[in-house]
């Protein structure tokens, strides 16, 4: 199982390990399918009195490779129907591979034996891409553009400002290239700052002990890394580090909040999403 937050990949490793498998065993029948198709496909089925031919065709592959895990959350049928699925092909030594947006031990919406296979198989997280992965994206979604290379100094300055995922590093070298198209000017830094102000406004920004450190050491006028000393500290360099704990419990605190604040939010978008979902499309049966 893969799981991770949006823009991380997962879609992309899957299509990967279909392509690995066809690839490694071209006499395997490996089905790929998203949760979506796979319950329209079983809402079909039992509408047209098909469930045999649906179930055969999912239960006798040799691999079933299933993207989007999570849409199955509210439709109990359908993830009964995809348990049932899962153990016929995991009694014949079949392979199993999904992606979803959490881990089983957090998805509430997830029936319990569901969720306990999935648990008994390998379970890889994958988190959003740090500085230097950052880079080399950028790099490469540079590279592939017909409007030419962006200077070395703009990609490291977005890969060190922008800390979002592989969609929103994208995004950025779009906007900046059309916006220096329109305003007529060069793609430097101060372009940058200036086109992506908002999305750079927005960017979560990571303090570090060094930062909150060189900062108070900078105010007071003391040595760099003179907070951190354990010997040899005056009464100034006292008060200065009990300042930089406080700067840094503060700094901790904010971050916790505002980290549950947006989990909080993205949790209420996902459900008032579904609940349109099922007022609007959800078939009875799922």
């Amino acid at each position: 199982m893969l799981h991770g937050p949006v823009g991380t990949g997962k879609t992309h490793l899957l299509e990967g390990v279909y392509a690995g498998l066809r690839r490694g065993h071209p006499d395997w029948r490996v089905v790929f399918v998203t949760s979506e198709d796979f319950t329209n496909r079983f809402v079909q089925a039992m509408r047209l009195s098909k469930l045999a031919g649906f179930r055969k065709h999912f239960r006798e592959c040799d691999a079933l490779l299933v993207d989007d895990l999570h849409f199955l959350a509210t439709k109990k049928a359908t993830q009964e129907e995809f348990l049932h699925t899962f153990d016929a092909l995991q009694a014949d030594g079949k392979q199993v591979v999904v992606t979803c947006d959490c881990h089983p031990r957090l998805a509430d919406d997830f029936a319990p034996e569901l969720a306990d296979r999935l648990l008994g198989g390998a379970v890889w997280g994958l988190a959003p891409p740090d500085a230097d992965t950052r880079l080399d994206i950028l790099r490469s979604k540079s590279g592939r553009s017909k409007d030419g290379l962006v200077a070395e100094e703009v990609l490291r300055y977005l890969a060190g400002q922008l800390r979002g995922n592989v969609r929103e590093l994208e995004g950025a070298l779009h906007s900046l290239r059309h916006f220096g198209r329109v305003t007529n000017r060069p793609v430097d830094v101060n372009l940058a700052r200036e086109a992506l102000a908002d999305l750079l406004r927005h960017a979560v920004r990571v303090v570090q002990l060094a930062d909150v450190d060189a900062a108070v050491c900078r105010v007071l006028r003391l040595p760099a890394g003179r907070c951190r000393r354990s010997s040899g500290r005056g009464r100034s360099a006292t008060r200065a580090c009990w300042r930089c704990s406080w700067r840094a419990s503060t700094r901790r605190r904010r971050t916790a909040r505002s980290a549950s604040t947006s989990a909080a939010a993205t949790t209420a978008r996902r459900w008032r999403r579904r609940r349109r979902c099922a007022a609007g499309c959800r078939p009875t049966a799922s």
